[in-house]
């Protein structure tokens, strides 16, 4: 993802309570968001379905497609920043800021790694298929970086639709909000609702796994070399940094039963009360 990571993002339908009754659904934001009445619908409606492999912790939107109607079971698509709601009060529901420099900063920070993942990914192809690391010619530097360039531009899309999918119901849910941000040259994916924490992981880490990694890992076992697939996956790898910036920061600083919810280019998160230990 590109910044914020890289990042993430109904509907008139009420929400079911934990009393069986229904809250409505606060004002449509600019754009058409719709976020959660974070101040007054408690976090315990929220269901959960439970599985072994994640703790239960993979939250569920409040139904499926074949649920909604027809408007609220697809992904929507946004021109402009990312949604955000001014006037959530989300200190005093109990929501707690991460730390995030501003999109230009973050760029700037996470171009180191970016540099780490780029140069791991040429060596990667380079082993495998001439059984040398480096030698004193450097041949990074006749790669054809017009060629690259291209490929940033080509993979970004599809490097954003990785995040997507990763969402509740692979993207199609109209809490997934697919985004173009011209005056910062970004493509977004943004989730309206709050997310668990393996969840916002998973969705940062797809397009590295499933853009380079994944592409590397079949040309070795298969030992078939794609010049178009060596420059997309380097094309990619450019763009993984601000994503795996914020993974360690997630994983260290924030407690594996939290939630996280963005809004804007901020993140929140919260712990979840059925799940406090």
């Amino acid at each position: 993802m590109t910044p914020p990571g890289s990042r993430i993002t109904c509907c008139t339908n009420p929400r079911p309570s934990s009393f069986g009754k229904s809250a409505p659904r606060p004002a449509p934001l600019d754009g058409g968001v719709h976020l959660s009445e974070l101040n007054s619908i408690p976090m315990d409606s929220m269901s959960i379905k439970s599985r072994g492999d994640i703790n239960g912790l993979f939250l569920q939107p409040p139904a499926s497609p074949g649920e909604t109607s027809q408007g609220d079971s697809r992904m929507r698509f946004r021109y402009g920043p990312p949604p955000e709601a001014p006037d959530r009060d989300f200190e005093n529901a109990g929501w707690k800021k991460i730390a995030t420099p501003p999109v230009r900063r973050l760029f700037l920070w996470s171009l180191p790694i970016t540099l780490v993942v780029f140069l791991l990914t040429y060596l990667g192809w380079r082993l495998l298929f001439t059984g040398e690391i480096l030698d004193l010619n450097w041949e990074i530097l006749d790669l054809n970086w017009i060629i690259i360039i291209g490929a940033i531009f080509f993979v970004a899309p599809f490097h954003e639709l990785a995040h997507a999918v990763l969402t509740p119901i692979w993207g199609l849910y109209s809490h997934t909000i697919l985004g173009l941000w011209l005056p910062k040259a970004a493509f977004y994916v943004y989730y309206t609702e709050p997310l668990s924490k393996i969840r916002f992981l998973v969705i940062l880490a797809a397009p590295f796994i499933l853009l380079t990694a994944f592409p590397l890992t079949v040309g070795g076992i298969s030992r078939v070399f794609s010049p178009l697939v060596f420059y997309l996956t380097l094309g990619n790898a450019l763009t993984c940094g601000a994503d795996l910036l914020q993974i360690p920061v997630i994983c260290c600083g924030i407690p594996h039963n939290a939630l996280l919810l963005l809004n804007g280019c901020d993140t929140w998160w919260k712990v979840h009360p059925e799940n406090p230990d």
